[in-house]
């Protein structure tokens, strides 16, 4: 569908006609712009993306849709996008599943209509103003999309529908959040488009009779005018008007079946395409005298096979002829009731929404704003040891896998695929030129969690989804890049299957001992919270309810590990274990979790989550047991990573800036420091202080939607990430970038 912020009164000559869908090259969906029948690629080959609305202000060409990635948990999930020229911006978090169905403009807002995921298989209705998402439904146990909305002066309408308690879709309007049913919901309906014109209100969509069959219709200030025959079942997809028009375009089935595209002005129907072929109109938009709907037409095609009895073509002897009908769809733009194609190259089109301006726009190209394109990445963790800072996270590579990957002064050093194999680079400060790559077999997706350096020597530990000979599946332990299963740690081996081992999460280096916290299945396959030291396994716990320990710290002979335990009344409550001791923190009457600790002279800090005294989940910052300070007065603060200096504690997180924003954070001593502006969201996962100089690792969004891998030192942001790789015909190359960036890549010829 598409929207607009002004519909007629354009001249007809010398306008720009805009078209926007997707187009299927080589199997996957790019999402498409077609100005004046010239395609432009608003998608990259991440995954499939398909545009469903367009919108236009001034000279800027608003464009929505849909794009499908992969997350850090290697799911697809589909993520609500929207295209300011060409300018890709994610609306969604991209962990659920979200759409983005309509756009408008209104002075400098941005309004975008959608839905998200929410579990199971209730959808729920959002609208997005500037990005900001904001929920219509309030049942969320229940479906609810919005398919359009339109704004006029101070008034938001959406269009759309919610499900009510007997399963049934009811066409529902939001005017400023606030539900209007417009159908009875004795039976399935649904809203599909809203257009205001001074103080009348039109809504497009269609209604099911008691037998299933659907009837266009519209609605004017609630006023239902059925548009189609009762016999013929029939769809109203979108309505505009002009001057004291209305336009209202939609499909009807005919007696074949065949559904048919179709145009209502003022209610009189217009057949825009043969009864004898299938058709439908998605959109229209009205520029002065001239009329423009975009939809698709299929003709049938008839292919005749003629063989002989011997299997041989020959149409003259002993031939038996097999003829087949096929449906040949075209992609088309209407104009005044005459069919165009689009995108007429022999790939696969779809298009969704059309708008005319009355000049030329500039819209920039995929391949041009690729260029600034970045590889999406994590960071977990975060080491400064002399004059060296270390980072450890992941970063995607061209398969869209993330890959371990450690950052050293800036340079990516990270276990790299090729073909199903994968390799590591050693990690040399000796000037040596090692460049010698140790080979392993199955590698596909990996994350470096935590990382400790102790002299020379850098301890990475994580997990990899792999399979190998020694039945290794899950946590890894590299030493100066040197990829280990579980054991053979010092020279120690743990003695249990690897795959007991479903995840390492930290580790820490002291006095030559390596420890490692994380979990071990036990006998009867529960998680159980365990300190390795040296590969020398001890569990923490002996119940048979689920265990984790998420971070370590060791200070003189005392062992502290930071996890969860749950309870008898099955909550996780945030613990906190002295040399296997456990401490509760939390009240255990709602989940918690502690996730950092930082000893410092006898004090003991931990940071996690639990219950505030009047029962609130937020983030807790724990100092010997008490709780230090509370999350959750204002912007929703995250808490993440504690470290001590001297008399100073130091938080990293995120927290929502005054333009409900979430922007990275360290509090030093309960005072919030942003490190970003608030332009694009952010957020700190690690902290490490020297002296004067703070260090803060975490992620930050670029305006292209790619999540960075990013470094702030007193402030100032060095991103991480390098330029985004892709792969085509089976070539792997990397679109030019004028960046010199340092990043360690995989090379085939090695």
């Amino acid at each position: 569908m598409s929207d607009q912020s002004t519909n007629g009164g354009t001249a007809a000559s010398d306008v720009c006609v805009c078209v926007a869908g997707y187009v299927v090259n080589h199997g996957m969906k790019v999402a498409t712009l077609w100005k004046n029948g010239e395609a432009i690629r608003l998608s990259g080959r991440d995954g499939d993306a398909w545009v469903q609305a367009v919108a236009v202000s001034g000279d800027d060409v608003y464009v929505v849709g849909t794009e499908t990635k992969i997350d850090e948990f290697d799911r697809k999930r589909r993520v609500a996008m929207l295209w300011k020229n060409g300018v890709p911006q994610k609306l969604s978090n991209g962990h659920d599943n979200a759409t983005a169905n309509s756009v408008f403009v209104s002075r400098d807002d941005v309004y975008v209509a959608g839905h998200v995921d929410r579990g199971g298989w209730h959808t729920q209705a959002v609208l997005w103003k500037n990005g900001v998402q904001q929920c219509l439904n309030k049942t969320l146990t229940a479906h609810a999309d919005a398919f359009s909305v339109f704004v006029s002066g101070e008034d938001v309408y959406v269009a759309g529908f919610e499900e009510n308690e007997r399963g049934r879709y009811v066409a529902t309007l939001w005017k400023n959040g606030e539900a209007h049913e417009l159908s009875d919901g004795t039976s399935h309906a649904r809203a599909l488009s809203v257009f205001v014109s001074g103080e009348d209100v039109y809504v497009a969509g269609y209604a099911e009779n008691a037998h299933g069959a659907k009837s266009a219709v519209l609605l004017k200030n609630g006023v239902t005018q059925v548009l189609s025959k009762e016999s013929e079942p029939a769809e109203a997809q979108f309505v505009t008007v002009s001057g004291a028009d209305v336009y209202v375009v939609g499909h009807v089935t005919n007696g074949r079946g065949y559904t048919v595209a179709t145009l209502w002005k003022n209610g009189v129907a217009q057949c825009l395409s043969d009864q004898e072929n299938r058709s439908e109109a998605r959109s229209v938009f009205v520029s002065g005298e001239d009329v423009y709907v975009v939809g698709w037409e299929a003709t049938v095609q008839w292919h005749c096979d003629v063989t002989t009895l011997s299997g041989q073509v020959d149409i003259f002897d002993d031939a038996r002829a097999s003829v087949q009908r096929q449906w040949h769809r075209v992609t088309t733009l209407w104009k005044n009731g005459v069919a165009h194609p689009v995108g007429n190259n022999g790939n696969w089109v779809e298009v969704n929404a059309v708008v005319v301006l009355p000049h030329d726009v500039c819209i920039s190209d995929f391949s041009e704003t690729v260029k600034d394109e970045r590889n999406d990445a994590q960071v977990y963790s975060l080491f400064v040891s002399g004059e060296d800072v270390y980072v450890a996270g992941c970063e995607k590579n061209m398969e869209r896998r993330d890959v371990a990957t450690v950052w050293k002064n800036g340079e990516a050093l990270r276990l790299c695929e090729w073909n199903g194999t994968y390799l590591v680079e050693d990690f040399d400060d000796s000037g040596e030129e090692e460049g010698e790559w140790e080979l392993h077999d199955g590698f596909y997706s990996s994350h470096a969690h935590s990382i400790s350096v102790s002299g020379k020597d850098v301890y990475v530990v994580g997990s990899e989804a792999s399979f190998d000979e020694s039945g290794c599946n899950g946590p890894r332990l590299w030493k100066n890049g040197v990829a280990q299963c579980i054991g053979n740690v010092n020279g120690n081996a743990h003695q249990s299957p690897a795959c007991d081992i479903p995840d390492f999460s930290s580790v820490f280096v002291s006095d030559g001992d390596v420890y490692i916290a994380g979990a071990e299945n036990n006998a009867k396959g529960v998680p159980v919270a365990t300190v390795w030291k040296n590969g020398v396994a001890q569990h923490l716990s002996d119940s048979n309810k689920r265990t984790d320990a998420k971070a370590v710290f060791v200070s003189g002979k005392d062992v502290y590990v930071a996890g969860r335990e749950v309870n008898s009344q099955y909550y996780s409550v945030a613990t906190l274990w002295k040399n296997g001791v456990a401490q509760h923190l939390s009240d255990g009457n709602s989940d918690g979790s502690a996730s950092s600790v930082f000893v410092s002279g006898g004090d003991v800090y931990v940071v996690g989550h639990g219950n505030n005294p009047q029962g609130k989940y937020v983030d807790i910052v724990w100092k010997n047991g008490e709780a230090l300070c509370y999350g959750g007065a204002s912007g929703y603060p995250s808490f993440r990573d504690v470290f001590v200096c001297g008399e100073d504690v130091y938080i990293a997180g995120s927290e929502l800036d005054a333009q409900q924003k979430r922007v990275a954070t360290v509090w030093k001593n309960g005072a919030a420091q942003h490190l970003g502006d608030g332009s694009r969201p952010s957020s700190a996962s690690s902290v490490f202080v020297v002296g004067e100089d703070v260090y803060a690792a975490g992620a930050e969004t670029n305006a292209l939607g790619n999540c960075l891998a990013t470094l702030w030192k007193n402030g100032e942001a060095q991103c991480l990430s390098g330029p985004k790789l892709y792969s085509e015909s089976g070539y792997d190359y990397e679109l030019d970038d004028d960046d010199d960036d340092d990043v360690t890549e995989c090379d085939p010829a090695e």
